[in-house]
């Protein structure tokens, strides 16, 4: 029952009704005591920034998945005392290295439990840490920790990553773990545009089992190099242009000189939208095209929202093959024609005519 000694909390002030007006500010927890003004009448929310060896009980159970507690004051409360349920925890300290035993200095760790967590009198938490960095030697400690609960500590650097299941309790509060990552290799990915030439700029994605990797694009050369990846895993690396070529995907093959990637021509659909009494271009509307899913395949959602031009058309340049379907339209209107007029494939030669009316307005009771 004794309070920390330190600590810091993080208070959240409310301006008036509004969330996005609130202050945030950090108090300093001495003594297990912490005093801040709040104006009055006035609301804020409270957690625990830092308090060594110990984690907040949410209150009220709409507070349970964030881990904060919610407070509202009246003039005339004050000196309002407010006591905060803590629960003991504990923490891990660890240390990464690189295959050739030298500290992983450049490793970010990324915290997870390893199932639901259910906190002291039912509290669910959503309890995660990313993007830890390690120090100068490697090293990394992660604070504060719930007892009992099984958590998933994983160390990353490029696409190298190694993971390990610790499990604090009372008994042992405190854990010391090392974790090696394995030895990678780097796999040289080329994009090209259907005339044999090298294409610059094309966003990429390595796709593995449970996992992906986004943000990467080609050079100008239409190169990319994933640094250090497992080469016991299997990737599939995905070129995603724009416009213009459909989409392209190769295995990711570490023993390759160059993975190519020989982008296709992209099918094209033109689209035009009318107004259905006076036959006048639908303007600067924007509507969602599509993907209909495949039978037998998992639904994937693919779409695209597009603003029609001054005569009301639109054009879409870089679609995979397959069946696609105009869905939804701006606000205030309906469409006329029927579900199956506005269903294409793509690459068609005729452009898809759409007609469309003011919305009909709710009769009032």
């Amino acid at each position: 029952g004794a309070p920390p000694a330190k600590g810091v909390l993080s208070v959240k002030i409310e301006d008036g009704l509004s969330h996005s007006n609130s202050k945030s500010r950090l108090i300093d927890v001495v003594n297990g005591r912490a005093e801040f003004t709040v104006p009055a009448p006035g609301r804020f929310t409270m957690t625990a920034e830092r308090l060594p060896g110990y984690i907040p009980v949410p209150i009220a159970p709409e507070d349970r998945a964030q881990q904060i507690n919610r407070y509202e004051m009246s003039a005339g409360d004050e000196p309002y005392s407010i006591t905060l349920p803590l629960e003991r925890a504990g923490a891990v300290y660890g240390k990464v290295l690189n295959a050739d035993g030298t500290p992983a200095t450049e490793a970010r760790i990324f915290v997870s439990f390893a199932s639901a967590v259910w906190w002291p009198q039912d509290y669910r938490c959503s309890y995660s840490v990313n993007n830890l960095k390690c120090n100068a030697q490697g090293e990394f400690a992660v604070s504060p920790l719930p007892l009992g609960k099984t958590v998933n500590i994983a160390a990353m650097v490029d696409l190298q990553r190694e993971v390990t299941a610790v499990t604090l309790s009372n008994a042992k509060p405190i854990d010391r773990i090392q974790l090696e990552l394995p030895k990678g290799v780097d796999a040289v990915v080329r994009v090209y545009k259907p005339d044999g030439k090298p294409m610059g700029g094309v966003p990429l994605s390595l796709e593995a089992p449970g996992c992906g990797y986004t943000g990467h694009y080609t050079d100008s050369e239409g190169r990319f190099t994933f640094r250090a990846i497992d080469p016991k895993k299997k990737y599939t690396v995905v070129a995603k242009p724009d416009a213009l070529y459909q989409q392209g995907s190769t295995e990711l093959l570490p023993d390759k000189s160059e993975n190519e990637i020989h982008l296709k021509e992209g099918l094209a659909i033109h689209v035009v939208l009318r107004f259905e009494e006076t036959n006048k271009p639908v303007r600067d509307f924007m509507v969602r095209v599509e993907r209909t899913p495949e039978p037998g395949k998992p639904y994937s959602p693919l779409g695209f929202e597009w603003l029609t031009n001054s005569e009301g058309e639109f054009a879409l340049t870089n679609l995979q093959p397959g069946e696609y379907c105009v869905n939804t339209i701006t606000g205030g209107f309906d469409f006329v024609t029927p579900k199956e007029g506005r269903t294409f494939n793509a690459g068609q030669a005729l452009p898809v005519k759409i007609y469309v009316r003011p919305a009909a307005t709710p009769k009032a009771q």
